[in-house]
């Protein structure tokens, strides 16, 4: 497993990861922007409407979408390799890990088994 500082085939590298961060956390530097530069409670109906309904958006964003987007951006490259299949016959075994044989083995004259464990 990479650091997250180094850039995998399926993650970002470092200035990736700084910048998703900043272009995640844009609407909550947008509002404190609007806040600063209007007030908390502004004079000016549109701007307090346009800041209250930035509030809502904010929180939404900063306390739904925000943190699942850090985790997928912030994550440790995980590759899954898929096993190859195989049928459930195949992995039957008995209480020593030996093979059990199947009703098509019996029947066929097959046997996994050594000579020795025949009956």
């Amino acid at each position: 497993m990479k650091s997250r500082w180094q850039k995998g085939t399926l993650t970002f590298g470092p200035v990736g990861r700084i910048a998703w961060t900043f272009f995640a956390s844009l609407p909550l530097l947008w509002l404190i922007l609007k806040v600063v530069s209007n007030g908390i409670l502004p004079a000016d109906p549109q701007a307090l409407i346009g800041e209250l309904f930035g509030l809502v958006f904010v929180v939404i964003w900063m306390g739904w979408i925000w943190h699942r987007i850090l985790r997928d951006v912030w994550a440790n490259e995980v590759v899954y390799v898929p096993q190859p299949f195989q049928a459930p016959t195949q992995l039957m075994t008995d209480e020593r890990g030996r093979h059990v044989q199947t009703m098509e083995e019996y029947v066929a004259g097959q046997s996994t088994e050594p000579d020795q464990f025949r009956r």
